[in-house]
């Protein structure tokens, strides 16, 4: 059973009825007209509107994907550039042509190499060694260095430590002295 709307005064009327109970209009003939008038409009309607909601789901889709495109482009691009990815590497040759003085350091955190070797030598957990901060010093051929670091001390508690050591300025910091540990 199905209810729709009378074609003649537009009140309800089942499909199971003879006469349309407001109007008294036919039912039978209301069901053929709808019907053929329906029909036409779906096969129009439908082919109409396959037609260009496909080309604009395809349009659509297109420039999303081109966005999404666009978007990883420009992650990317802020990644290498974040990272220096494309930038110059460090050869043997660089390396070399460093000074004396900032062949001594680390490249990558700063951190005077011998003297972090020393200090994690006198650790009781080596691995617990996390270097904070280096400044350096040089005068009259000396490097005057100081390290700040945090590390486990005997009762496994975090400290924070301060090295102040001295090295010579030329040599290849083997030779480096720890003047006091705070």
């Amino acid at each position: 059973m199905a209810i729709f709307d009378c074609t003649e005064c537009g009140g309800k009327v089942s499909s199971e009825a003879t006469t349309c109970p407001h109007c008294g209009s036919p039912v039978q003939a209301m069901i053929k007209k709808i019907a053929a008038r329906r029909q036409p409009i779906r096969t129009k309607t439908t082919t109409r509107n396959q037609g260009p909601t496909k080309q604009k789901h395809g349009v659509l889709l297109v420039l999303s994907d081109v966005r999404a495109w666009l978007v990883l482009i420009i992650i990317f691009c802020f990644f290498a550039w974040s990272t220096n990815l494309f930038g110059p590497k460090s050869s043997p040759r660089a390396v070399a042509a460093r000074s004396p003085i900032e062949r001594q350091f680390s490249a990558w955190d700063g951190s005077h190499i011998a003297l972090t070797k020393r200090i994690k030598e006198q650790l009781n957990d080596p691995g617990s060694y996390d270097h904070g901060k280096t400044v350096h010093v040089e005068k009259d051929g000396t490097l005057n260095i100081m390290v700040s670091f945090r590390a486990t001390n005997g009762f496994g508690a975090l400290v924070l430590q301060q090295v102040i050591a001295e090295a010579s300025a030329t040599g290849d910091g083997d030779d480096v002295h720890i003047l006091s540990q705070k």
